[in-house]
């Protein structure tokens, strides 16, 4: 055999096996082409937040609903966390479908996308129709997800962190914002503990504590502190908190009220604290609550 008929053998060798190699890699990763066209990933291209009016997330047997109203979201009803809603549908939007796991329906359980494991997300549309989608365990790369449609077999790697967005219990869906103050406009601050009561009046120049000056320290963090309170949660709905121990209210020009909270000791640590004519309790921790009923520097009790 000639040299140079040797060298076309060779030539056709190498691309027979780059050809089974690409396609061989192409099949171990469940084909781009087809996953890009799924049924999942279509509908999951459908879904934008300006044209769904609600999500109902089962997981397990909690259930959380997110429904729109009046411009903005509610989960079971009470506001929600507007960061929270936003990494959501950041989620949704961003998951694409990149490789299929199995069409074997007994690998369902295993991959979490069948039984009481799975996390199922329906969201109703604007137009009436609802897309259903069932997340299952973690994919095999981060962050990823198993997941498929009611009724099919196919079950596809999801990437993406739809599934931890999903997998958010009902309390940290919800706005955990006690109040926010306009500290420019706050005249007086009274905080009460106990038997003891302090009075800030702000003069033009700087802050008095039962008409003596106060420290610029603690008027600094007592004013941070209202400016926006967080709550590390909120109590159970069959909570009946304690008398309160402490209190703060914050009085603008006119001695109208802009803000009054009271706090309940809570065991362990931490308070309970309730805003005046607000129903939720919260629970704040006890930093927090330090700030803004300061005990430093208090004069004798006042009867």
């Amino acid at each position: 055999m000639s040299e140079k008929a040797l060298r076309v053998i060779l030539v056709g060798v190498v691309v027979v096996v780059g050809a089974w190699a690409a396609s061989a890699l192409l099949g171990r990763r469940g084909g781009r082409g087809p996953a890009a066209s799924s049924a999942l990933q279509a509908r999951l291209g459908g879904l934008h937040e300006g044209g769904v009016t609600s999500v109902r997330v089962l997981n397990g047997k909690d259930t959380v609903e997110l429904t729109r109203s009046g411009g903005r979201w509610l989960v079971d009803g009470w506001p929600t966390d507007s960061d929270a809603v936003a990494s959501f549908w950041t989620a949704v939007d961003s998951a694409r479908v990149t490789e299929l796991a199995s069409r074997n329906p007994a690998h369902q359980a295993d991959l979490g996308v069948k039984g009481a494991g799975t996390i199922e997300v329906a969201f109703r549309r604007s137009t009436g129709d609802s897309v259903r989608v069932l997340l299952g365990r973690a994919g095999p790369y981060y962050p990823s997800a198993y997941a498929r449609l009611p009724g099919s077999d196919e079950v596809w790697i999801l990437s993406g962190g739809l599934r931890r967005q999903a997998s958010r219990p009902v309390e940290e869906w919800r706005d955990r914002t006690v109040v926010r103050v306009d500290t420019g406009a706050v005249r007086t601050i009274i905080v009460a503990r106990g038997d003891t009561t302090m009075t800030l009046a702000r003069t033009d120049s700087a802050w008095t504590a039962n008409g003596h000056p106060a420290s610029p320290k603690t008027v600094r963090g007592l004013l941070d502190g209202l400016a926006e309170l967080q709550a590390g949660g909120f109590a159970p709905d069959t909570l009946r908190p304690g008398a309160p121990t402490r209190s703060v209210v914050a009085l603008g020009a006119g001695s109208d009220t802009l803000v009054a909270l009271s706090f309940s000791a809570r065991e362990p640590s931490g308070f309970w604290a309730i805003l005046r004519g607000d129903s939720v309790v919260y629970r704040v921790p006890s930093y927090r609550v330090d700030a803004i009923t300061p005990a430093h520097g208090l004069p004798r009790p006042e009867r």
